[in-house]
């Protein structure tokens, strides 16, 4: 079995497009360094001035409210997760499994190299993305290792994900 989800976590790191439906017409990949993490499933990426300049053009309204042109930063949700609460404004949804991942998130994340696959702005303006990080030496794919650790589940209530809809559900 740990062989079965070390080959899934390495192959989902790269990331196709071959069959992707792209909502909002976002299909931009870049690499980043996670300035923070918000929580779970919530982060602050420095991405380099052109595909900063890239994701920022196809923003609109709202949705540019996340983009910090002084540091070339902007808030992402990793796609097709829902970790559960550590940070929300209304207290009593936080809970310890929340505050768990959130720490465990930070530890693997914050400050590190990421590799983004972009294609939509969620329902609260963040931009929404694949993150694969440096894991045991391989670029790994985050949604399906908090999958596998049981730290989210695969969520399609917004849509299936673009480049790897397969690959999650075979983990979920």
């Amino acid at each position: 079995m740990k062989r079965f989800v070390a080959g899934i976590l390495m192959s989902l790191a790269v990331v196709s497009t071959a069959h992707a439906d792209f909502p909002s017409g976002v299909d931009v990949k870049t690499e980043g360094n996670v300035y923070r993490v918000i929580d779970g499933d919530t982060f602050v990426v420095n991405i380099d001035e052109d595909k900063y300049d890239v994701l920022k053009n196809y923003a609109t309204g709202e949705d540019l409210k996340y983009f910090n042109d002084k540091y070339h930063s902007v808030r992402v949700r990793l796609a097709s997760t829902n970790t559960e609460e550590s940070k929300h404004k209304d207290k009593s949804r936080n809970t310890k499994k929340g505050e768990d991942t959130s720490i465990h998130v930070k530890q693997i994340l914050e400050k590190e190299d990421v590799r983004l696959a972009c294609y939509d702005f969620g329902n609260y303006h963040r931009l929404i993305c694949n993150v694969a990080f440096p894991y045991n030496g391989d670029m790994t794919d985050l949604g399906a290792y908090l999958m596998i650790n049981d730290l989210s589940d695969y969520v399609t209530r917004f849509g299936n994900n673009p480049y790897l809809h397969n690959e999650y559900q075979k983990i979920d």
